[in-house]
């Protein structure tokens, strides 16, 4: 078989779009995904992600020893077939392909199928769906706090320099149902386009600060200057631009995340890998009425909302 600008007859430019699906899907996980979501193996028709609470921490004996168990925590995802939307090409044109035009729009086909997870998985998190303790990942009433109490992840407004600080105080105060530290430390933020500017300003080593006429700092109105401050951050934060968060429903999403963990927002179990296919049987309906050669990409997976303690945002 020549490359991509050969002459390549139908069945050869079917076999190279086959062979080429193959290499790309059965390489590991990619995409952007793969940063905030926990995945795991799936052997069956569903996956149960089963967790434990925190331990606790070191305390004076004051009496006989404290004997107590974990929380536990078991959510079921279901496998569901996942599929990206197909192409038809006339069986003529893929056939009498001299130039191999057609064999390499099938090859940029597939490179555009190459983090096939990706969408399914941010469109999950972008929906807040339900954590393993039962209530929506990104929620104001989190259970199992400290002494019984509820905790908060989520917020409703815009990425600013205040929103970002109290996400961040947040989490690196969140504490177990027995009061002790949890040990939890943003290391990303995750932003759309719109953000992105405001993300890199907000975590560098030195932020651009407002001054009003009147010499306040972090002036909103009456701005006639700029001064670069130092960041409190001080580059602590990675940022991820996502580009899928866009449009207007989506596109002031942002989340904190803390990814240094072995936990994450999402999780995902992997039944049947994604792999490229094309209709070719003369007695398929894309060739009896439409004379058709049909290619898409189809893979089964668990997807669901994980690990609440790791995330702080706006969905």
């Amino acid at each position: 078989m020549t490359g991509i600008a050969g002459q390549l007859a139908g069945a050869s430019a079917n076999t190279e779009y086959l062979n080429y699906g193959q290499q790309i899907f059965d390489r590991p996980f990619g995409g952007l995904f793969s940063l905030f979501t926990q995945v795991l193996p799936c052997d069956g028709r569903a996956l149960e992600l089963d967790a434990i609470g925190p331990s606790s921490e070191a305390e004076e004996m004051l009496g006989s020893r404290v004997w107590t168990g974990f929380r536990e925590y078991a959510k079921r995802a279901e496998v569901k077939p996942y599929s990206i939307k197909g192409v038809s090409l006339r069986r003529d044109r893929v056939e009498k392909d001299p130039t191999g035009a057609m064999a390499a729009r099938l090859r940029d086909f597939l490179d555009g199928a190459r983090d096939f997870w990706d969408k399914p998985v941010t469109d999950l998190l972008i929906s807040n769906p339900t954590g393993i303790d039962g209530v929506a990942l990104l929620s104001a009433s989190h259970p199992h706090g400290p002494d019984g109490a509820t905790w908060d992840n989520v917020t409703s407004s815009a990425l600013s320099q205040t929103e970002l600080k109290a996400g961040w105080v947040a989490m690196t105060s969140l504490r177990n149902e027995r009061g002790a530290p949890m040990g939890i430390m943003p290391t990303h933020l995750m932003v759309g386009p719109k953000y992105y500017r405001e993300a890199l300003d907000l975590t560098g080593s030195a932020r651009p600060v407002p001054i009003s006429t009147a010499g306040a700092v972090d002036a909103t109105s009456g701005v006639q200057s700029a001064v670069l401050q130092e960041n409190w951050l001080k580059g602590q934060l990675q940022v991820i631009l996502n580009p899928r968060l866009v449009g207007t429903t989506t596109e002031d999403a942002w989340f904190l995340m803390d990814l240094s963990k072995s936990v994450r927002p999402i999780v995902a179990g992997e039944a049947i890998k994604p792999a490229a296919f094309v209709a070719t049987d003369a007695n398929s309906a894309g060739m009896q009425n439409l004379s058709q050669y049909r290619y898409w990409v189809e893979g089964y997976a668990a997807i669901g909302g994980g690990v609440p303690h790791v995330i702080y945002g706006k969905a």
